[in-house]
């Protein structure tokens, strides 16, 4: 029961974020960072909302996309110990349901 609550906290963490921030694409690590969620919990949540159709997953790194970027020294997916980074990029299911959330006042 307890992982339930956390889970609905944790989603309406993510939502609230994603749904006030203008940043188009999001990773675990930003969010665990950001929310001060634990890495379990932020997998978990994404995972709804990428079920539900909210997010859908990119899979960025390697040579090929990275040698040419110029934050490819900050980005944890220039990073050889990761090789490559599951990003996440909004819908537009879920622009509408901030519209909806914000309209309601649940965010």
């Amino acid at each position: 029961m307890g992982g339930t609550v956390e889970l609905d906290t944790a989603l309406l963490k993510v939502l609230n974020f994603l749904c006030s921030t203008s940043t188009k694409v999001v990773d675990e690590l930003l969010l665990e960072t950001l929310l001060k969620l634990d890495r379990a919990t932020v997998s978990r949540a994404l995972g709804v909302l990428l079920a539900d159709g909210y997010l859908s997953e990119v899979e960025v790194g390697g040579l090929a996309t990275c040698s040419s970027c110029p934050l490819s020294k900050l980005c944890p997916a220039g990073s050889s110990t990761r090789g490559s980074v599951r990003m996440y990029v909004p819908t537009e299911r879920l622009r509408k349901l901030c519209v909806e959330l914000q309209n309601t006042g649940l965010l």
